[in-house]
């Protein structure tokens, strides 16, 4: 059963990821070709400086003592830390999406979609009332103060992440290698990322994820009862936190029973059986009563009346993830709030389903679902390319010359000129990396890996089905995603396989297990 559910999950994997990785090498060709002078020096110096570091590191065997490293960990954290902060300084503003949205209506204020949107998308007004409490507490700080207060919050949720996600992966394989992977490839990723100066539900759902990995290898290491208790109560409440945050961050919940269906199937033991049954219980209580309490105070809260027969139902999703690349259309949107009823804007989107789907056809609709994995998955700036360069993304609240203003070009502006293609190239050429990691701990079959692959194929099955057509939305995966490829990448042994390769054998080559 175990070998089973390995090759059902890879089955699927393998084509979706080795389809990533050929829009990830399309687009790092794209962005070389349109590469500045100065971002080609710059990239050549960090490529140079990586070089010297690894050929010193194999060919001089420098030993480096406890105390230098530790040395060097803090000064990388403060240097870390010091980044964040000036990309808030310079690149915190307004922007004419739903972030702002949020914020204006936290501060009392009218947006532009007025008090309906919040009736429209309910699942955003957790963070609009979690914002409002804050405002409430620093009311005289102004808007510009209160984003970049907001967006310093992503500094927390950012940093303690990074922490989460080292502590799990230490717990879950106890292999050094593998700990220094996911280290550097989650910093090089989204630690130093530009939405640390966007206050919105990806950070958010990022530390979801990375929290509920360090619960899981928690349990997975003790034995206290009470402790196994506690633990499972938290996972219940992360989980019913990250529903209200991001719905899909529930998929790590799904993958963790198949897997945990799957354990059973294979360790046929009645103690296991009733260990599964009390845990699996106290998580659907928590959660339960943290949905049921939200939902309590979503209908009886005093920041926004949410007028439930208002609300989006799925299958709106489900048509605009059908329609052009499968991302955001304002055209289904207005078509749905023209209806005036949930079973009105049900019966809307089923017939727009249908009828998209049978104007695909199935070889129409394969050749769409390939186009749209590329579109969900291949950049490495996580839809920052595509989203910045549109007018309005993110506005910082002053332009400035001089050093400020060409670390505000790197990221915003309204011109060809705001993608700084040397940050670009970087962050695309390890994204590839991250890829390539999960193809090679694919035929790994622990059960961590397997609750690992099937959290990654559902959230690249649900950006299928559902709104995608950008990178963006596979933050909130990413903790998944990136253990996943410093597994991968730390199942290798380099110097045997330049050995091997060097003698012809190949029954030396590395075997995952």
């Amino acid at each position: 059963m175990k070998i089973f559910g390995n090759r059902i999950a890879n089955v699927f994997l393998y084509p979706m990821l080795v389809l990533t990785l050929i829009g990830i090498i399309a687009k790092f060709q794209n962005n070389l070709l349109d590469i500045s002078k100065i971002s080609m020096v710059m990239l050549l110096m960090i490529i140079a400086i990586f070089t010297v570091l690894w050929t010193c590191k194999n060919n001089f065997k420098i030993k480096l003592s406890r105390n230098f490293c530790c040395s060097l960990v803090i000064i990388g954290i403060i240097l870390t830390v010091t980044w964040q902060v000036i990309l808030i300084i310079e690149l915190s503003g307004i922007t004419w999406w739903d972030p702002s949205i949020i914020q204006t209506a936290a501060m009392g204020k009218p947006n532009w979609l007025g008090k309906n949107y919040f009736s429209y998308y309910p699942n955003t007004f957790i963070m609009c009332a979690f914002e409002t409490h804050i405002y409430e507490w620093v009311k005289n700080i102004g808007m510009q103060g209160f984003i970049k207060l907001l967006n310093s919050l992503n500094i927390v949720l950012l940093d303690l992440s990074w922490g989460l996600i080292i502590y799990s992966t230490n717990s879950f394989f106890h292999k050094k290698k593998v700990t220094i992977n996911v280290s550097w490839l989650s910093w090089a990723m989204i630690i130093v990322s530009p939405y640390v100066a966007i206050f919105y539900s990806d950070i958010p759902a990022f530390f979801i994820g990375s929290s509920m990995l360090a619960l899981l290898s928690l349990l997975k290491d003790t034995n206290n009862k009470k402790i196994r208790t506690l633990v499972c109560v938290l996972i219940g409440v992360i989980s019913a936190l990250g529903y209200f945050i991001k719905p899909s961050t529930v998929i790590v919940d799904m993958a963790l029973g198949l897997v945990i269906v799957i354990y059973l199937a294979t360790n046929k033991n009645k103690k296991y059986l009733k260990h599964v049954l009390i845990g699996g219980g106290i998580v659907v209580l928590s959660f339960g009563g943290v949905y049921l309490g939200a939902k309590y105070y979503e209908s009886h809260n005093s920041i926004n009346v949410i007028d439930a027969k208002k609300a989006m139902p799925m299958t709106e999703f489900m048509a605009m993830g059908l329609s052009g690349n499968g991302g955001y259309n304002p055209v289904d949107v207005g078509q749905n709030i023209t209806k005036s009823t949930p079973a009105e804007r049900n019966k809307l989107n089923i017939s727009l389903i249908k009828q998209r789907l049978k104007g695909y056809g199935i070889g129409g609709y394969i050749r769409f679902l390939m186009k749209k994995q590329i579109l969900n998955t291949n950049d490495g700036t996580f839809g920052w390319q595509a989203e910045s360069g549109k007018k309005g993304f993110l506005i910082p609240f002053k332009i400035h010359t001089g050093i400020r203003g060409y670390i505000q070009r790197m990221f915003t502006g309204n011109s060809a000129n705001q993608n700084w293609k040397g940050n670009a190239l970087w962050v695309q050429f390890i994204w590839g990396l991250v890829v390539l990691g999960m193809l090679l701990a694919l035929s790994s079959q622990e059960y961590t890996i397997l609750i690992l692959k099937y959290t990654v194929l559902g959230g690249m099955i649900f950006l299928l089905l559902f709104e995608g057509g950008r990178t963006r939305y596979l933050i909130q995966f990413l903790p998944y995603i990136l253990i996943l490829s410093a597994y991968g990448w730390g199942s290798i042994d380099f110097k045997n396989l330049y050995l091997c390769f060097q003698s012809n054998k190949l029954d030396c080559l590395p075997h995952n297990r």
